[in-house]
């Protein structure tokens, strides 16, 4: 959608008054979202970046993983606080740095943040877990972060709530509204190596299994909501309108409920959401430096892109394989 096609998502009278009717059981508008989302984009690309990662925290002896996010969230320095948020499970932590220039001065927050979480977990006697999934992990219900959005997730997944125990990586890379759709679509077609490259949960529910990335795979199976969505064709209409078919259907209460692979933010940003954790710091700077090169190169790009079946296929192998799947070369973008 070009800025022209912008009062399509203006909420009208009538969704203002649906809702108001709605906001004592906290649904949500879908229209206003949108509109709020596709407003956030500047006109301009600036290509700037950030860097969001997801821990684990688990007993420094046992490996076991502890609800302590409270505690940590306490200890820690209060400029650090302000990059924190909770996820799902108390024995997760998620920090995000702020809007950078370069990958290397966002890798100094990465660092800066490391450094105090560590610092606050030896304390605790916990250990900081970068991996993409708990490697001995059995699902206990006092693992869950009491709060709203753990209700409604409970609410949501139901029995699948175990698979949201999962650490990953979100870059996000600044772009104009009249190219943000059009860059969505072709980072899609990066996802597969991706995954492969940042790799790191080879085992899940306590055992080895046949995939490098279990995260990935749990995260790719939920079909509509989630993986790779239809190509929007550059297009914020169309990306609106996938969205409401998903919110009549009754799949999502708002566009964040969306886990694409890829997808616009209320930040004004494409992020990238297909990673696990990494291993290390250096391969978070590899990736996202790919990515924010990934997003100046399809500004205007023309060039035919891979099937949506060819990508599920790359991806799958990604999953499985890992870095070794890198070195078979990516069919879909040879």
């Amino acid at each position: 959608m070009r800025s022209g096609d912008i009062n399509m998502l203006k909420p009208n009278s009538k969704l203002a008054e649906q809702q108001a009717s709605n906001r004592s059981n906290k649904r949500h508008d879908v229209a206003s979202d949108l509109f709020t989302q596709h407003e956030a984009f500047g006109t301009k690309n600036q290509f700037t970046v950030g860097i969001e990662h997801e821990y684990g925290l688990v007993n420094a002896f046992t490996g076991q993983p502890v609800n302590a996010f409270d505690e940590v969230y306490d200890d820690l320095e209060p400029s650090i606080q302000q990059r924190c948020t909770n996820e799902f499970l108390g024995c997760q932590i998620e920090f995000a740095t702020g809007v950078h220039e370069d990958v290397e001065s966002a890798a100094g927050e990465v660092i800066e943040i490391d450094t105090e979480l560590i610092r606050v977990c030896d304390r605790l006697g916990l250990r900081v877990l970068r991996s993409g999934t708990f490697p001995d992990w059995k699902f206990d219900p006092a693992l869950i972060h009491d709060c709203e959005r753990s209700r409604r997730n409970l609410q949501r997944f139901g029995g699948e709530v175990a698979g949201l125990a999962c650490n990953s990586m979100h870059v996000h890379v600044q772009v104009s509204r009249d190219d943000a759709i059009a860059v969505m679509d072709r980072l899609m077609c990066h996802v597969p190596r991706w995954v492969a490259m940042s790799a790191n949960s080879p085992s899940m529910y306590g055992h080895g299994g046949k995939f490098a990335s279990h995260r990935a795979m749990v995260w790719g199976r939920e079909g509509a909501i989630t993986g790779f969505p239809y190509r929007f064709g550059g297009s914020w209409e169309a990306y609106y309108y996938e969205i409401a078919r998903l919110h009549s259907a009754g799949l999502v209460e708002t566009q964040k409920d969306a886990y694409f692979m890829v997808r616009p933010t209320r930040f004004g940003t494409i992020e990238v959401r297909c990673c696990d954790i990494p291993v290390d710091l250096q391969t978070t700077i590899a990736i996202a430096e790919e990515i924010q090169a990934a997003a100046i190169n399809a500004v205007g790009d023309t060039s035919p892109m891979p099937s949506l079946e060819q990508l599920t296929e790359d991806f799958g192998g990604a999953c499985r394989l890992g870095r070794q799947w890198l070195r078979r070369g990516e069919p879909s973008l040879n």
